[in-house]
């Protein structure tokens, strides 16, 4: 359903009417499912949906990441606040990962040890993982999308590293690359609950390929991204792959995700793979670079977990 269409219809009183402006549109559909698909559209295509806040903490803290006069005391007074954070901050600088000396047994020494960009990794990573995000009957597909958002993130951070790209600005980019997904999930849950019908089968996938990009490039802007980030979430599908260091290393960092998930340990050999296209890597050099960021995400996870 377009945005024309819906646009001709847009003011209709009833439904019996909509019903017959758009069902030809739907063959085979049922009543309730092309009326699903009218409210889901019409709300996309016309933004007729609020979107969830992020937390204070992350939301100040994206804010002092592009803030060149931000210090670690402006970090710390964000830090304090948020005990779910400050939990994350000591558990990643006491990890394996970053081997510390001895113990880092005040905030000052853990962030001091990780470093600020990590502080900012791991407050976006928790809010888009278990804060911002909480949909009833889609708990499993909710984990399930973070837990991707996460590992993009990670692998576009590997990759924007061994591209000396900037990598701070690729794990975010990674981070937020699917998050339209989940605002149309939200979405779906919504208009579920005001119809009182389940949603139709094979609608939340064709849902998220027909809109996540979009519904995720408003989602950043509101929200107050970097306009490079949002440049890279908005063309994270576009083919040819645009020649640009941050969106190259969310592609490939979201086919490295789906490596993971898959559980392959490289690519299937295909026309136009991107991994050899831009990096010029062959199967064994892919599948090292999953090992690797495998066990960075599993070190990651669990701190922000």
């Amino acid at each position: 359903m377009d945005f024309d269409t819906l646009a001709k219809i847009k003011d209709q009183a009833d439904e019996e009417s909509i019903l017959r402006r758009i069902g030809s549109i739907f063959p085979g559909a049922s009543a309730d499912e092309v009326l699903f698909r009218y409210y889901l559209s019409r709300a996309i295509y016309f933004k007729e949906y609020s979107l969830p806040t992020l937390p204070a903490s992350a939301h100040r803290i994206l804010a002092l990441s592009h803030n060149i006069n931000s210090s670690l005391v402006d970090y710390l007074e964000v830090i304090e606040v948020d005990p779910g954070l400050a939990k994350a901050v000591f558990r990643l600088a006491n990890s394996p990962a970053y081997a510390a000396a001895s113990e880092c047994t005040t905030l000052a020494q853990a962030v001091a040890h990780i470093g600020l960009q990590e502080v900012e990794r791991i407050s976006m990573s928790q809010a888009m993982g278990n804060r911002v995000f909480h949909i009833r009957h889609y708990e499993s597909l909710v984990k399930s999308l973070t837990k991707h958002l996460i590992a993009a993130a990670v692998g576009s951070q590997e990759i924007a590293s061994h591209q000396n790209g900037p990598a701070s600005e690729a794990f975010l980019a990674g981070l937020f690359h699917d998050t339209g997904k989940l605002v149309i999930l939200n979405l779906i849950a919504d208009v579920q609950r005001k119809r009182k019908h389940a949603v139709p089968a094979g609608l939340i996938e064709s849902a998220f390929d027909a809109f996540h990009v979009a519904v995720g490039e408003n989602a950043c802007r509101t929200w107050g991204l970097p306009d490079n980030l949002i440049a890279a979430v908005s063309q994270h599908h576009v083919f040819p792959i645009p020649d640009d260091p941050l969106t190259r290393s969310v592609v490939l960092g979201n086919r490295i995700a789906h490596l993971i998930e898959s559980e392959k340990p490289s690519p299937e050999p295909e026309k136009d793979d991107p991994f050899q296209a831009l990096l010029n890597f062959g199967p064994e050099e892919v599948a090292r670079l999953v090992s690797k960021t495998k066990g960075i995400l599993e070190e990651f996870s669990t701190a922000v977990s």
